[in-house]
């Protein structure tokens, strides 16, 4: 019985294509000595050296989600609609096999994570997953229903005299979706007189076979790349990658064959485009999740006990809800690049988007039609008072939700994610002998105080505290209040507290109030656009930021925002400067 290869068998021998191609590099992390305290502080502005070097890249593979989206679309430019459906359906379970990828610790920012895209892990679960699914590609589509479907009718119509012809053309077409570029001569020798080994003949288990080797080698599963200035096909891979999340198009590929790509007027013509098309919303889902760290959120459908159903009344909280909490900040971000807006426009937006009729109802609106928008009380202006900001996070907080808010955790979060403020670790013991309580007597404001009025608190909860008393007008589940419910055991209320969200802040000049005080405060101050710079550029480069070698994008990032630019130039700042389009070995 004939045997696919194993997965070791395949990433050797393919592995050889490697080497005609001088890609070097490892896979693995960077190195370099982290930033002082003054970087980490969010205080400083970015330094542009023009005579620092190019951070070394690694050699990174594709995530979970690029290697399923690249999957996807390249059985749908082999297939007609309704095959290439029926074919993706038979290996849904190898696709969802593949490992999710992991969220390494930030080495420039305690408490932040990188982009799961940044993750260059290759353990023995992916090889296993990554084999799983190229052989099922490769029994799937060397099937004769599959090949007519192709359009190679040649290799079943049972005339030997066009056989080599059509080896030949499915190794240069399947190659070419592969490799995300043509094959060049020694590839194309490789996988023909090596991999198919039927000879002139068609075989349907070569074919099978040559199928499995194409999707299991390095040019499909990694990003592969020379030393120094990209090839026209390497930079259309990167720009659709960063963009979309999968492989280029047919007119990328046009592009990149005419050479047009690389000149000045045809990449900016095609940032632009990939930036405005609808796929583009796949890569900007997975940045402002992974950047607002909604794969740790708390969801507001797991909320439980008699206080907090009396919180949640009749909404009707459940999965659906959940989605509808993590999209609204995504919908936002894609309306705010449709209508030109800026980063300013987004972070202290006064509409919301959101349909789903519950999220509406938490916000005092009705829900906003398909496309449009729905303004916002005045209370609500700027993101931090949305749900999905308010929730806490799995990672700093207990995982249910009930009744109390928590000044803290949410201060927690603000300062990481929004301002990138420099928070250290609690010194050892500071959780021991922590004062006892009642929170059936005592407001959320007030148990903040009392578990945090050491004088050794102060350097970090001087600034987290008040961050999270501002947003204390907004409930567990993000409801406006006007006082704080108290309950007993059996959730009733035993006492309703006036509210106090006034804050004395470093970056404002006296006391402030409120969720729209604090977002503008902390806007202006310069913080969110500096941390918004470093987070996409975390992004943008799947890599934690060099504040040295990368201070001139960092710079031209930041420089962006302040200056109101709009937000589809901030973000195509990093995929437009030349250095987007460079590799350096490592």
């Amino acid at each position: 019985m004939r045997r696919c290869p194993s997965p070791l068998a395949l990433l050797g021998a393919s592995a050889a294509l490697l080497v005609p191609m001088g890609c070097q590099g490892t896979i693995g992390s960077n190195s370099w000595t982290p930033p002082d305290t003054e970087y980490r502080s969010g205080e400083v502005d970015f330094v542009c050296d023009e005579a620092a070097t190019e951070t070394p890249s690694v050699m990174r593979r594709l995530s979970r989600t690029q290697l399923q989206h690249t999957v996807q679309d390249t059985v749908r430019r082999l297939l007609p609609e309704a095959e290439a459906g029926a074919l993706l359906a038979s290996i849904e379970g190898d696709l969802g096999a593949i490992p999710q990828d992991l969220r390494a610790e930030s080495d420039v920012q305690e408490g932040q994570k990188l982009f799961f895209r940044a993750d260059t892990t290759v353990g023995e679960a992916a090889v296993s997953a990554h084999h799983r699914l190229s052989s099922a590609l490769g029994a799937a589509l060397a099937q004769p229903a599959a090949l007519d479907a192709m359009g190679s009718t040649c290799a079943t119509d049972e005339d030997p005299a066009n056989d080599a012809a059509c080896v030949d053309e499915l190794v240069d077409r399947v190659g070419r979706l592969t490799h995300r570029r043509p094959l060049d001569d020694a590839e194309r020798a490789f996988y023909r007189d090596e991999v198919y080994d039927g000879g002139d003949a068609l075989d349907l288990a070569a074919l099978q076979d040559l199928f499995v080797v194409l999707f299991a080698q390095p040019n499909f599963l990694f990003h592969i790349e020379g030393t120094g200035a990209l090839t026209p096909y390497e930079a259309a891979a990167r720009l659709s990658y960063h963009f979309w999340d999968t492989m280029p198009d047919e007119e990328l590929f046009a592009e990149a064959e005419s050479g047009h790509l690389l000149t000045a007027d045809g990449w900016q013509a095609q940032v632009e485009r990939v930036l405005g098309d609808e796929r583009a919303r796949q890569s900007l889902q997975v940045f402002v999740e992974e950047w607002l760290r909604f794969d740790q959120l708390n969801p507001a459908s797991t909320g439980s006990g008699a206080d907090f159903d009396h919180i949640a009344g009749d909404l009707g909280l459940d999965a659906s809800f959940d989605d509808a909490v993590r999209a609204e900040p995504v919908d936002l971000l894609l309306h705010t690049l449709r209508t030109g807006g800026t980063f300013r426009d987004f972070f202290l937006s006064e509409v919301s988007t959101t349909q789903d009729p519950r999220l509406a109802a938490i916000y005092g609106v009705e829900p906003a039609a398909e496309g449009e928008t729905v303004l916002l009380p005045p209370e609500r202006k700027g993101m931090l008072s949305r749900v999905g900001l308010l929730l806490a996070r799995a990672d700093v907080a207990l995982p249910n939700i009930n009744s109390i808010t928590h000044p803290i955790l949410r201060g927690v979060f603000v300062r990481r994610q929004i301002t990138c403020d420099y928070l250290p670790a609690a010194p050892g013991g500071a959780m021991d002998n922590l004062p006892i309580v009642d929170r059936s007597e005592t407001g959320s404001r007030e148990a903040t105080e009392i578990l945090t009025g050491s004088s050794a608190c102060n350097n970090c909860h001087g600034r987290i505290n008040p961050t999270g008393y501002a947003l204390e007008r907004f409930g567990p589940i993000g409801q406006y209040r006007d006082s704080e419910p108290l309950f007993d055991a059996e959730g009733a209320v035993t006492a309703e507290l006036t509210i106090d969200d006034s804050a004395t802040m470093t970056e404002a000049d006296g006391s402030i109030a409120g969720a729209a005080a604090l977002a503008e405060t902390l806007y202006e101050s310069e913080k969110v656009g500096a941390c918004f710079a470093r987070h996409y550029l975390r992004f943008a480069l799947a890599r934690a930021e060099d504040p040295a070698q990368d201070g001139c994008l960092l710079a031209e990032l930041d420089e962006a925002i302040d200056a109101d630019r709009p937000l589809s130039e901030v973000l195509s700042a990093v995929v437009l400067a030349p250095s987007f389009r460079v590799r350096a070995a490592n």
